[in-house]
C-alpha cells in the first residue's frame, strides 16, 4: 500500500509542478478552494502574463508532501513558459485541496533554443 501511495505522489509531482509562479509557487496559495485564474487568450495566470509563443528549455524542480510522504524531482522540459506555469499552478491547486503541500521552481536553460531533443537529453544525465 505504501508503494502505491508513493507512486501516486510521484505521479502528482512529476506530472505537474515550476518559479515565477503567479500564485507564489506554493500550494499554500490555493488553500480553502481558491482556484487558479487562467486566461488562455491573454496568456495570464492569476493576473500575471507569461510567454505563450516561444518554446524554451526549462530546468524545473518540484517538491510535494502528501500522506506523510515527501517526493521531489528535477526535470528538463521544452515548452512555453505559459504552459509550464499553467500545469504547475493547476497541480498546486489539486495538491492543496487534497491536504498536501507542494512547491516548484524553474529557470530557462540557454543553448537549446532550436534543439528540444538536446534539452530533453539532459534528463538522461541526471
Amino acid at each position: 500500500m505504501k508503494k502505491f501511495l508513493y507512486l501516486a505522489i510521484m505521479a502528482l509531482t512529476v506530472g505537474f509542478f515550476a518559479s515565477c509562479s503567479a500564485g507564489g509557487n506554493s500550494s499554500d496559495y490555493y488553500k480553502n478552494g481558491k482556484k487558479p485564474q487562467i486566461d488562455v487568450k491573454k496568456a495570464t495566470v492569476n493576473g500575471k502574463k507569461y510567454d505563450n509563443k516561444t518554446e524554451k528549455c526549462w530546468y524545473w524542480t518540484k517538491e510535494g508532501t502528501a500522506w506523510e510522504i515527501t517526493s521531489s524531482s528535477k526535470t528538463y522540459v521544452y515548452l512555453t513558459e505559459f504552459d509550464l506555469v499553467v500545469g504547475c499552478e493547476e497541480a498546486l491547486y489539486l495538491v492543496a485541496n487534497r491536504g498536501g503541500k507542494a512547491s516548484y521552481s524553474y529557470f530557462e536553460v540557454k543553448g537549446y533554443e532550436k534543439d528540444p531533443g538536446g534539452c530533453l537529453e539532459n534528463n538522461d544525465k541526471n
